[in-house]
């Protein structure tokens, strides 16, 4: 009988540990692939949220409300304007605000390389009325995100100094240095639900951070849910010195998805009344055509080409919309002559069309 006993607790043990997933640098730089394409919503008015607990969960952010967002490109940091200065990144992120009239664009270098994941420094320019503002964020050493492979109940502590120039009209008008350390466990797993709907295996990490400034130190208390496919929710807690459980106040709640090609979506109309998928336009083409489709409700679009191998060779949207007719432009300059296939999926909604390549 002690046999089976023991059998019977290491297969619950094992089943236990299946569940959990682990996050790899691999997972991460096919999320962030140069030229892919992101979503990042943020949420800076407060909400309560709950968090769960420790251990293993199913956490649900389905329909969380969000007020900002904005459209996130991966590139090449050789081709960015502090190329320099941070000529240890492997990727950039280009951001573009709206700032009344104005235009302001933010650029976050990120290193990825030998097991780590860290920001090495963000540089943002805006113009307002006749002057242009600047700022640049150095890190040193680089901002640590993740370390991997990401395990349910690691840790880590890190600390690194972050120094901020501001520069009006090319003129530095301040320059400020922060001490930051912040301890990172990972004590959570299970299942999330995404904002729009969508449902992920996760891992939570709880992170403890200090910002020191001139001798005053500020604490900081998040929990960041990341998951295979590269999306990720920060929730940021009102109080530092809060529980790490049940439902929280936040002072702020970020979240990012999206691991497709920057796309060109051209929106025709505001309504829709079905899911339709349109025959392709010309067809046969070269090297481009046009695809049109109907969204009735606001849903994750994915909307793929694949060969007749069945292989993806191109992702034309990967991202949530709003109900409209909408038409996509497909580049097939790269692609052989032959029979290729479009798939849309919105919601519970999946259908392909053929299209023909002919050079």
């Amino acid at each position: 009988m002690k046999k089976v006993v023991i059998s019977f607790t290491f297969l619950l043990f094992s089943l236990t540990i299946q569940s959990q997933i682990v996050v790899t640098q691999t997972d991460i730089e096919n999320h962030l692939q140069i030229g892919n394409g992101i979503l990042n919503y943020s949420d800076t008015i407060g909400i309560d949220v709950d968090i769960g607990t420790p251990g293993e969960n199913s956490w649900d952010f389905e329909n969380h409300p969000f007020h900002l967002e904005f459209d996130v490109d991966v590139v090449d940091p050789g081709s960015t304007p502090k190329a320099d200065l941070f000529s240890s990144a492997t990727h950039a992120l280009i951001t573009n605000y709206d700032v009344g009239q104005n235009e302001a664009t933010s650029y976050t270098y990120l290193i990825i390389e030998d097991g780590n994941y860290g920001e090495d420094g963000l540089y943002f320019i805006a113009g307002v009325s006749s002057s242009t503002s600047e700022v640049t964020i150095e890190n040193d050493p680089p901002g640590n995100i993740l370390q991997f492979p990401v395990n349910y109940q690691d840790s880590w502590t890190t600390s690194h100094a972050k120094i901020t120039t501001t520069e009006l009209n090319g003129v530095p008008i301040s320059n400020t240095e922060a001490e930051e350390t912040s301890s990172k466990l990972v004590d959570g797993y299970g299942t999330i639900v995404l904002p729009d709907g969508t449902t992920e295996e996760t891992l939570r990490i709880k992170i403890e951070g200090e910002r020191t400034v001139n001798g005053d130190t500020e604490e900081i208390l998040s929990f960041m849910f990341i998951t295979r496919s590269g999306a990720s929710l920060t929730a940021v807690a009102d109080d530092p010195n809060g529980s790490d459980n049940g439902v929280i106040q936040t002072e702020q709640v970020n979240w990012n998805y999206g691991n497709g090609s920057p796309s060109s979506v051209d929106k025709i109309e505001e309504l829709a009344n079905d899911f339709v998928l349109s025959q392709n336009y010309p067809n046969p083409f070269n090297p481009t055509t046009n695809i049109q489709y109907s969204i009735p409700k606001a849903s994750h679009v994915s909307l793929k080409v694949y060969d007749v191998l069945g292989n993806e060779v191109a992702t034309l949207v990967n991202e949530k919309l709003s109900s409209g007719v909408y038409n996509s432009k497909f580049d097939a300059s790269t692609l052989s002559s032959g029979i290729y296939f479009y798939t849309l999926e919105a919601g519970n909604f999946v259908t392909t069309k053929k299209l023909s390549l002919i050079k």
